[in-house]
C-alpha cells in the first residue's frame, strides 16, 4: 500500500505588495494629518492674540491649578540690616523689612541719620515694586501671599503659584551702597502655551503741607526723576496730573531733595513701557507703572527679569559710581559752577576738622581773605566819597537844572580825586552769588543734611530752632551798617531804607538753614574787624 504525502502548494504573501501597502497607508495618514488635524499654536500666534480672547478660552478649560498657593498663608516678615561702616559722609546703612504679602519690601529706612529717613512704607501709601498681572485669572497683586523658600543674612526668596499655573519666584539680594538687586523668575506650569504680561508698581505719597511758606527754604517736595536713552528729565508731581508714557529708560524713580529712590532695569528689552500719573488723595500719590515685556511661555518654559533698586542719599561720589551714573540728580542749577567747588572744599575741610559748622567758618574766612583787596578798595572809595560830599552838593545846586551836565561834572570830580563810584558795590556783588550758592548747596547737599554744629544746632540744613544765629546775624548787620562810611545827606529816605534792611533780612533768615545764618554771621564779624582795621590805617 502506497502512502501519499499532501503538500500545501498555495503561494505565500508577496513582500513587495506588503511594502507597497505600508507606504500607501503612511502617505494617506500624513495627508490626512496635514489637511484635517488642528494646527499647533505658535508663540507668535499666542503673543499676537488678544488677551481678552485668551482669557475667555482659558476660563473654560483651565480652572484652578492644583498647586496654586493658598491665600490664607500666615504673614511672614524678615528684616535685613545692612551696615556700611562708620564713615560720617557715606551714610548708606539701611533697614529693609520684607513681607510674604506681595513678596515685596514693606518698609525701607536709612539708619545713619539722627532723624531716620523713611523712603518707603506700605502703610503710608509708598510702595516699592508691587508685582501684578494683566491676566485676571492669575489673581496676582500686591496682596497675594507668597511662600518663603529660603533666607539668609543678605538674601531672601519667595514663591507664588497663580490659579492659572503661573509660578513666580522673587529673590532679593541686599547689597551695600543702598543697592538692592531683585530677580523675578516666571515659569509656565500649565500644559499649553500662555501669554504673560506683568507690571511693577513704584508709588510715593506726599501729604499737603499746610504750614509751608515762601521763606521756609527748599521744601522737601518729591519729583519723578527719569533718564531715558536720550536725555535726563525731572518732573514735579503737578506735571503728572495727566499720564505720561515713556519707552524703556536707564532708570526712573523719586527724587526727595536729599534722597533718591530709583528702579534700574538690567536689560532694555525687558521693559515694554513706563507710565506715570499722580492721583489726589489727601495729598498727592504718584504711581509709576513699569510694564515688563509680554512673553509667551511654552509648557514648563521660564523667563528671568532682573533689575536693581537704589534707595539712598544723593551724595555725588556715591551716585557717580553707580551704573548707570545717577550724579545728574544732584542739581544746583545755574549756580553749579560755584556750588560744586564750594562743596568739594567744604568736605575737604570737614575731613580735617570733623565738624561742618567749623568748616563753614573756615571757608568763610578763606573767602574773606580772597576778597579783602576789593573790600579795602570799596571802603577807601566810600571814605573819599564822604570827603568830597560838600563839592557834590555844590555841583548839584549849580547844575541841578541839567542832569546830563551834572553827571558829567560829577564824573570829572571823581576822576580828579581818583574815586570809582562803583567800587562800593563790588563786595556786595561778590557776596550775593556766594550767599545764593550757599543757600542752594545747603538745600541739596546731603553731606550737610542732619550734620550738627554746637549745642542746639543739630542740623545745619534746618532753621535755628531758637533763632540765636539769625538774631546775632541781624545785630552784626546793624553794626556793619553803622561802620560803613556813606554820604546820604541829600537822600534822607535812603538812610531809613539802609537801617530797615538788616531788620527785614533778619526776619527772612529766621526760617532759613542755620548753616546760611552761620556763614553770614561769620562774614559780618569779619567785615566789622576789617572795617575797624582799615579805618585805623586810614
Amino acid at each position: 500500500m502506497s502512502q501519499f504525502q499532501l503538500i500545501d502548494q498555495t503561494p505565500g504573501p508577496d513582500p513587495k505588495r506588503i511594502i507597497l501597502a505600508v507606504v500607501a497607508m503612511s502617505a494617506l495618514l500624513m495627508v490626512h494629518s496635514y489637511f484635517f488635524s488642528p494646527a499647533k499654536e505658535t508663540k507668535e500666534a499666542v503673543l499676537e492674540r488678544a488677551p481678552e480672547k485668551e482669557l475667555k478660552e482659558n476660563e473654560v478649560v483651565a480652572g484652578r491649578h492644583k498647586k496654586a498657593t493658598p491665600e490664607n498663608l500666615p504673614e511672614i516678615k524678615k528684616e535685613f540690616f545692612i551696615k556700611n561702616g562708620s564713615d560720617k559722609l557715606e551714610r548708606t546703612s539701611y533697614l529693609a523689612t520684607v513681607s510674604n504679602t506681595g513678596g515685596m519690601i514693606d518698609h525701607l529706612v536709612l539708619t545713619d541719620f539722627s532723624r531716620e529717613k523713611v523712603l518707603f512704607d506700605r502703610n503710608q501709601k509708598s510702595i516699592l515694586l508691587a508685582l501684578s498681572s494683566k491676566s485676571a485669572e492669575d489673581h496676582l497683586n500686591e496682596n497675594s501671599k507668597y511662600e518663603l523658600v529660603s533666607s539668609d543674612e543678605k538674601n531672601i526668596s519667595f514663591s507664588h503659584i497663580t490659579p492659572s499655573g503661573l509660578k513666580i519666584d522673587r529673590n532679593y539680594e541686599f547689597l551695600k551702597q543702598d543697592v538692592i538687586k531683585e530677580t523675578i523668575l516666571v515659569k509656565n506650569l500649565g500644559e499649553k502655551p500662555r501669554r504673560v504680561e506683568l507690571s511693577l508698581l513704584l508709588s510715593k505719597h506726599q501729604a499737603i503741607q499746610k504750614d509751608g511758606s515762601f521763606l521756609s527754604g527748599p521744601a522737601p517736595v518729591n519729583n519723578v526723576s527719569l533718564k531715558s536713552y536720550t536725555e535726563f528729565n525731572k518732573y514735579a508731581f503737578k506735571d503728572l496730573v495727566e499720564e505720561k508714557v515713556w519707552s524703556p529708560v536707564h532708570y526712573i524713580g523719586f527724587d526727595d531733595q536729599y534722597f533718591l529712590s530709583v528702579f534700574i532695569p538690567e536689560k532694555e528689552e525687558d521693559i515694554k513701557l513706563i507710565r506715570a500719573k499722580v492721583n489726589a488723595d489727601h495729598g498727592e500719590t504718584a504711581n509709576i507703572e513699569i510694564e515688563l515685556s509680554p512673553q509667551v511661555l511654552l509648557s514648563q518654559e521660564e523667563k528671568l527679569f532682573e533689575h536693581k533698586i537704589f534707595a539712598g542719599p544723593k551724595q555725588i561720589d556715591l551716585l557717580s559710581h553707580m551704573t548707570p551714573s545717577l550724579a545728574e540728580n544732584v542739581d544746583f542749577g545755574w549756580l553749579s559752577a560755584l556750588c560744586r567747588p564750594m562743596l568739594w572744599l567744604l568736605v575737604k575741610i570737614y575731613e580735617q576738622v570733623g565738624n561742618f559748622g567749623l568748616a563753614i567758618i573756615l571757608i568763610t574766612i578763606l573767602i574773606k581773605l580772597l576778597t579783602h583787596p576789593l573790600t579795602r578798595k570799596s571802603y577807601s572809595s566810600q571814605a573819599e566819597m564822604k570827603k568830597i560830599a560838600p563839592k557834590i552838593q555844590e555841583l548839584s545846586k549849580k547844575y541841578g537844572h541839567d542832569r546830563a551836565l551834572l553827571g558829567q561834572k560829577q564824573m570829572e570830580l571823581y576822576r580828579e580825586h581818583g574815586i570809582n563810584p562803583m567800587a562800593g558795590c563790588l563786595p556786595l556783588l561778590i557776596q550775593l552769588p556766594i550767599w545764593f550758592a550757599f543757600y542752594r548747596m545747603l538745600g541739596f547737599s546731603v553731606e550737610l543734611y542732619d550734620q550738627p554744629f554746637i549745642g542746639w544746632i543739630h542740623d545745619l540744613t534746618s532753621p535755628d530752632p531758637y533763632y540765636v544765629l539769625p538774631l546775632f546775624m541781624g545785630g552784626t548787620m546793624l553794626i556793619t551798617q553803622a561802620l560803613t562810611p556813606m554820604q546820604l545827606d541829600n537822600q534822607p529816605q535812603m538812610k531809613y531804607v539802609l537801617w530797615i534792611m538788616p531788620i527785614f533780612f533778619t526776619f527772612i533768615m529766621l526760617n532759613m538753614p542755620a548753616g546760611l545764618s552761620l556763614y553770614i554771621l561769620t562774614n559780618n564779624l569779619l567785615t566789622i574787624a576789617q572795617q575797624i582795621i582799615i579805618k585805623k590805617k586810614a
